[in-house]
């Protein structure tokens, strides 16, 4: 094992730690009897000063944890978090060495549904994500690595199954574990060493109010986001879509309220969940395509590119494209697309023309008829079956494993 002397942080490799010094290493961990200065944070679980810009990164690292747990329960550690343990993270550990996930996942789920339930008895609603870590061996290089595979975060409420939750979590962990394995990595399990829950309170009257879109997508003047302080953003963007401004287009006020609307949005549960937008469609005779935001780094500044998120299954005569907005904090925002074309062209061609668009799969096409030919007759024939060990039948009629990654007519 390799610590960089300046901010602690453990590594493996002799190359990945060099690499660290170089590009990535921001702070120096100061001992709390060594002077400090004002850019620098305590932590008390550590006796350590450490820089402000790193001390997220300290939180998470594992010299922390180890640091900061304490036992609650037979397998069930709790690693000491920030704000009142608004957010805290959970060990589970099991005895005896596991290299199945199945297996092992069976083994600590009492341990997993007991503590969530317990959690939910304290903060009623919740937001949580699983990690598993496990010890991976690459025989070409002869090499050791810890690696970890997470999920992504679900909301669990006192209304919700908890067993359900669990095994989509499970589910989730299995797919990546069997992805990585299976890409030509030559990384080799070892070993199962324990599973990570993080725990955050949830307040659900915080989510879906407004967020500001990115610079350059506000730029192009193609996305209407209006600016509610409630929790009723999705149908005020359908407002926008449907019903045209009478003063500034970004204002609550230029709309007539939602619940004045030939819209019925009482079968709704605010803030609305992506799964509940097919239920809308249904009952308002109305088509929802949404999109997000993929933001990345090119090296000199933000990308932040549209992707297709879901698409409707028919296309009626009220149809709105709407974009999904998602802030650090894991808050969601909807807005209406107006003008789809102006929205993703520049991230598909340098040509500012403007381009005829198929909504479903966001190729572009110089003309009307070329469009219609390909919605015709390729892009409803375009299909991607993920890994599953399931037996379906294909939309040709045949019966097929759902193990086999495959692409027909693109």
């Amino acid at each position: 094992m390799f610590n960089c002397e300046n901010c602690g942080k453990s590594f493996t490799r002799l190359d990945n730690l060099k690499r660290h010094r170089r590009t990535a290493c921001v702070g120096k961990r100061i001992k709390v009897n060594e002077a400090h200065s004002s850019n620098s944070v305590l932590c008390e679980i550590c006796n350590e000063y450490v820089n402000k810009q790193c001390y997220s990164a300290h939180l998470r690292s594992n010299d922390h944890k180890r640091n900061a747990f304490t036992i609650i329960d037979d397998g069930v550690e709790e690693i000491t978090s920030a704000f009142g343990n608004k957010i805290t993270s959970y060990r589970i550990t099991e005895p005896g060495k596991h290299i199945d996930i199945s297996e092992y996942s069976y083994k600590i789920r009492e341990k997993v549904l007991s503590l969530l339930q317990r959690v939910i008895d304290i903060h009623c609603n919740i937001k949580v994500n699983m990690e598993c870590f496990g010890i991976y061996f690459l025989n070409s290089k002869n090499d050791v690595e810890v690696k970890s595979f997470n999920t992504k975060n679900k909301i669990i409420t006192s209304a919700i199954n908890v067993y359900d939750v669990y095994e989509e979590f499970v589910d989730e962990i299995k797919t990546k574990m069997s992805e990585f394995q299976e890409r030509d990595s030559g990384w080799t399990l070892v070993e199962i060493l324990f599973m990570e829950i993080n725990c955050n309170e949830y307040n659900p009257t915080r989510a879906c109010s407004f967020i500001d879109l990115p610079i350059t997508i506000k730029a192009k003047k193609a996305v209407i986001n209006v600016q509610n302080n409630d929790n009723y953003c999705f149908a005020w963007a359908i407002t926008s879509a449907l019903y045209p401004p009478t003063g500034l287009p970004q204002r609550v006020s230029s709309y007539p309220h939602f619940s004045d609307t030939c819209m019925d949005y009482n079968n709704l549960e605010f803030p609305v969940g992506i799964r509940e937008i097919p239920r809308f469609e249904e009952h308002n005779n109305i088509s929802i395509n949404l999109y997000g935001i993929n933001s990345w780094f090119n090296g000199e500044a933000m990308i932040h590119d549209i992707v297709t998120l879901s698409i409707c299954q028919r296309k009626r005569d009220r149809h709105v494209n709407l974009l999904l907005v998602t802030d650090d904090y894991g808050n969601n925002h909807f807005c209406w697309i107006k003008n789809l074309s102006r929205l993703i062209t520049s991230q598909s061609s340098q040509n500012e023309h403007e381009k005829y668009i198929c909504e479903g799969c966001l190729i572009y096409f110089t003309s009307a008829i070329n469009l219609i030919r390909h919605q015709n007759d390729d892009c409803t024939k375009v299909r991607a079956i993920l890994p599953s060990m399931n037996m379906v039948t294909d939309k040709y009629g045949n019966m097929e494993q759902e193990n086999i990654l495959k692409f027909k007519n693109f």
